[in-house]
């Protein structure tokens, strides 16, 4: 990740995005990363088709 922001940073980037689960946030957190906001991922399933999701996180109410 250092190496990635190093070239970005020669490219004139100013910033950068990190996508982390709750697992992995302490990792890009060590260098100096800051939350500002989240992400939720999903499954889109075109209408007509038949698909099975499988998500994290809790079972329902």
């Amino acid at each position: 990740m250092a190496a990635r922001a190093r070239i970005a940073a020669a490219r004139g980037a100013r910033y950068l995005q990190v996508d982390a689960s709750d697992d992995s946030a302490p990792v890009p957190r060590r260098p100096g990363f800051e939350a500002v906001t989240t992400t939720t991922p999903y499954v889109w399933v075109p209408p007509g088709t038949w698909a099975c999701a499988v998500t994290a996180g809790p079972a329902g109410p």
